[in-house]
C-alpha cells in the first residue's frame, strides 16, 4: 500500500475506501487500485471523527478503518482474501472479501467486504480515485469541441481502457449475468444493446449459484441498479447523441424496463433510467437503478433518459440538440480535464 486515495464518510453503507498499491505480482512501475467497502457497518462507529488521510492515522468514521495506523493496515491488507465474484478480462475485477478474526480483534473493524480491484491502474484512474476538489463547469458546444471532445477521443482511441466493455457485447465475459440482449441488426438502428447487472450491485445473486428463475422479486432487488450498453461503438456520451439515434434510445428505454419487470418483478414506476455527463467511461451505456438509491443521481450528472430523448424530439429540423446545447458538470481540479478546460479559458473572465 502507497496512498489512501479515497475516504468516503457517509453515514450509509455506501461508505468505502480507495487503497493505492501494487500487487507483488505486478511490475515495479504498475500501479493497482482495491476500493473496499465493508459489507455492513458497525452503528456504534457512525459518530467516529475522521482524521486526513494524508497522515496515515485514521481513515474512515464509518467504523471501516477507526484509529488505524499504516502499519495496521498493512499488516491487515496481509490477512486479507478474496473470492472473485466477477472478473472482466481486462483490469477490472470484482471479489468478495474477508479479513482473519485477528485483524478483526486488533483493529475493531469489520471482516467481510465487497472489493473492486483495478490492475494495472493507469494514471487517468488513480487521479480519477484520489480526493480533489471539485468545480462546476458550464460546457458550451465551442469549449466541448477543445477540451472534452479530444480528451474523450484519445481515451476510446487507447482501446484497453474499453476492452471489458467489448468483453461484455462480444460475450466473451459476463455471458450468464446477461439480463437482456437486442442484438444489433444493421438494417435497424433502433437495436443493439445488452443489459447487464451493474457492479456496484454488490448483493446480485450468483449466477453460478443461483439460477435465473429465482432472481425475481430476490430480496437483493431493493438495490438494483442495471448497465444497458449499446452495440453502437460511434456513441461515447450525451454529446454524439444525434436524431438517429432516437429509435435506438426509445427501445433501450422501452424494452430495458420491460426487462427488468420480467426478470426481477420490479415494476417500472420504481426504477430511474438515467445518463451520466460526463460518463466514467466513454462508451455510450444508461443506468437503470432503484428509486430508493441515491449513488450517481446528482443533478449536474445524471439526466433522465426520457428527457433526453424528449429533447432530441423537440430540436427544430435540421438541429441536433446534444451538439449545440450548453450542458453543466462539475470536474475534479487534480482531472486532466480541469487542465484542459482552463488552457481553453472557460473561467476566464467575462
Amino acid at each position: 500500500m502507497e496512498e489512501v486515495l479515497t475516504d468516503e464518510v457517509t453515514p450509509s453503507p455506501d461508505g468505502y475506501t480507495v487503497l493505492l498499491g501494487r500487487f507483488t505480482w505486478q511490475g515495479r512501475d504498475e500501479k493497482a487500485i482495491l476500493k473496499m467497502r465493508p459489507e455492513q457497518l458497525p452503528a456504534r462507529d457512525n459518530a467516529v471523527t475522521r482524521e486526513h488521510s494524508h497522515t496515515g492515522k485514521g481513515i474512515l468514521k464509518n467504523g471501516f478503518w477507526v484509529s488505524c495506523k499504516r502499519q495496521s493496515l498493512h499488516r491487515a491488507l496481509s490477512h486479507l482474501s478474496l473470492r472473485v465474484q466477477l472478473e472482466s478480462g481486462a483490469e477490472y475485477g470484482y471479489y468478495a472479501g474477508s479479513l482473519s478474526p485477528l485483524s478483526m480483534a486488533y483493529m475493531g473493524i469489520p471482516l467481510t467486504y465487497h472489493i473492486e480491484v483495478i490492475a494495472p491502474a493507469s494514471p487517468r484512474q488513480i487521479v480519477r480515485a484520489r480526493v480533489a476538489k471539485r468545480v462546476l463547469i458550464r460546457e458550451s458546444p465551442a469549449l466541448y469541441r477543445v477540451a472534452l471532445g479530444p480528451l474523450a477521443d484519445e481515451v476510446r482511441g487507447e482501446g484497453r481502457s474499453l476492452q471489458w466493455v467489448y468483453n461484455i457485447l462480444e460475450h466473451k465475459k459476463e455471458a450468464e449475468r446477461i439480463v437482456f440482449e437486442d442484438p444489433p441488426d444493421p438494417l435497424d438502428s433502433s437495436k443493439g444493446f445488452v443489459l447487464v447487472p451493474d457492479p456496484k450491485w454488490k448483493s446480485h445473486p450468483d449466477p453460478s449459484r443461483t439460477p435465473k428463475e429465482e432472481w425475481r422479486h430476490h430480496p437483493s432487488t431493493s438495490g438494483l441498479a442495471c448497465l444497458a450498453i449499446v452495440h453502437d461503438r460511434s456513441i461515447g456520451s450525451l454529446r454524439d447523441l444525434r436524431r438517429r439515434h432516437l429509435p435506438l434510445l426509445q427501445s433501450l428505454l422501452a424494452k430495458g424496463l420491460a426487462a427488468i419487470e420480467a426478470v426481477y418483478g420490479v415494476g417500472k414506476e420504481e426504477v430511474r433510467v438515467f445518463v451520466h455527463y460526463v460518463p466514467q467511461f466513454f462508451h455510450f451505456h444508461v443506468h437503470f437503478s432503484r428509486l430508493n438509491l441515491a449513488h450517481g443521481i446528482e443533478v449536474e450528472r445524471a439526466h433522465l433518459l426520457s428527457d433526453v430523448i424528449e429533447k432530441i424530439e423537440r430540436a427544430p429540423v435540421g438541429e441536433e440538440y446534444y451538439e449545440n446545447a450548453s450542458i453543466s458538470y462539475t470536474v475534479k481540479k487534480s482531472e486532466e480535464l480541469y487542465s484542459r478546460l482552463e488552457k481553453a479559458g472557460a473561467w476566464a473572465p467575462v
